[in-house]
């Protein structure tokens, strides 16, 4: 995780430069705990990359968000 207050602005552009490094510091920052599904509690996911979206490996809901 990247503490915004810490580092330079190029610092942190340089460490988020492709779409899945932006991502997985979104993901980190929404979901500290990690990804639970707000339907079944589950913890195990995959990510749709055409639709841009987290998916539930145990109940199938898609969700933007993660827990």
């Amino acid at each position: 995780m990247i503490n915004q207050d810490s580092i330079s602005l190029y610092e942190f552009t340089k460490r988020l430069m492709t779409e899945a490094a932006c991502r997985e510091h979104l993901f980190e920052q929404h979901a500290p705990d990690g990804f639970i599904c707000p339907n079944c509690d589950n913890d195990t996911y995959f990510y749709i990359l055409t639709r841009k979206t987290y998916q539930c490996k145990k109940c199938r809901r898609r969700t933007p968000k993660s827990g």
